[in-house]
């Protein structure tokens, strides 16, 4: 039984749309969990960017006792990113192997997701390069 796919009236991840899916096979129920895990360790994803931005926008490095507290903002920034760029990696396994059955979902999610684990990358490494000039 093929899947059978309609368009809900909400939008969530820049215009990934919300997908339904009948749940008359195995297929279709374990696509569709793969597409509603993938949503929610999205919204993990952009929940732990929040966090990490709140963090470094926050840094006060005028002083010595600031730097300490400074340092540890950065590390927890890096944390979140790493955590969020998890998030992305397990998306994308999820949605990968559930690809044939979503072709065109799974497509659009794994460019965006692609792209964000990309972002994150660069994200982390200039985290761990503020990182080492906090300590020098």
């Amino acid at each position: 039984r093929g899947i059978i796919a309609k368009e809900t009236g909400s939008k969530d991840l820049k215009g990934v749309s919300v997908v339904t899916m009948a749940t008359g096979s195995k297929d279709s129920k374990l696509a569709k969990e793969a597409l509603e895990d993938c949503m929610d360790l999205m919204g993990n994803s952009m929940d732990n960017l929040k966090m990490s931005i709140g963090k470094v926008s926050s840094l006060n490095l005028g002083s010595r006792s600031t730097m300490k507290s400074a340092r540890g903002q950065v590390m927890d920034a890096q944390v979140s990113l790493s955590a969020s760029l998890t998030f992305q990696g397990t998306c994308q396994d999820e949605v990968s192997e559930q690809a044939s059955k979503i072709p065109g979902t799974a497509a659009v999610l794994l460019r965006q997701s692609t792209a964000i684990s990309q972002a994150l990358t660069v994200s982390l490494s200039l985290d761990g390069t503020l990182q080492k000039s906090l300590h020098a």
